[in-house]
Formats: C-alpha cells, structure tokens, sequence
C-alpha cells in the first residue's frame, strides 16, 4: 500500500494521522502526540470510541481546535456520558471507516 505524502522543503514532510481513542485513560498520550503534530505542522484527526469518548469529554480544547476533524461515536457517548452535551461531532461508526480511508497512518489509544 503507497503511502500519500506530500513533500514540503528539506526533508520535512506531512501525513494524515489518525488517533482512534478507545480508552478512557489515554488523555495524556492523546494530548502528548497532539501536541507534537501541532509543533511538526502534521495534520491529524481523532475518532473517540467506546470508553475513548470520555476522553473527548476532558481533553483541551486546543486539542479539538487544532485537529483537522473530530468525531465522536454517537453510540459510545449514549451510552457512557449521555448526560453531558458533546463538546463536537457525533458520529458513527460509518465515519470511522471513512476517516480510516484517508489516513495515512493509525495510532490506536
């Protein structure tokens, strides 16, 4: 499988980067690798899932704000955080696969 890149000057180079967070403890990896693609210049995106949406719910916000897009499973946030309002996106699990496809890597949380 080719991977999408584009070049920029010098060695530098960007990729889309998907982060699928699926466990409620990983905030701090979620923010420490957000973080890094904001200092790099690297677009990415992040699907929360399963216990994952609670991290959604305590991330900050620059967070949100600085990735390309942010879904969260409509179904997962039901049924773990129903009383609090979704700070973004709802989605399903047909915007996963979706969000998979124009990925050029995955890191899984």
């Amino acid at each position: 499988m080719a991977v999408n890149v584009e070049q920029n000057k010098g060695d530098d180079f960007r990729m889309n980067i998907l982060m699928v967070v699926s466990q409620s403890v990983s905030r701090l990896s979620v923010e420490g690798i957000a973080r890094a693609c904001i200092r790099r210049n690297q677009s990415y995106s992040i699907f929360f899932t399963g216990r994952g949406v609670q991290v959604f719910a305590q991330v900050d916000e620059a967070i949100i704000d600085g990735a390309s897009e942010t879904v969260a499973c409509e179904h997962a946030w039901n049924t773990y955080l129903e009383k609090i309002v979704c700070p973004g996106v709802l989605g399903s699990q047909t915007d996963h696969s979706r969000m998979l496809g124009l990925a050029d890597r995955v890191i899984s949380l």
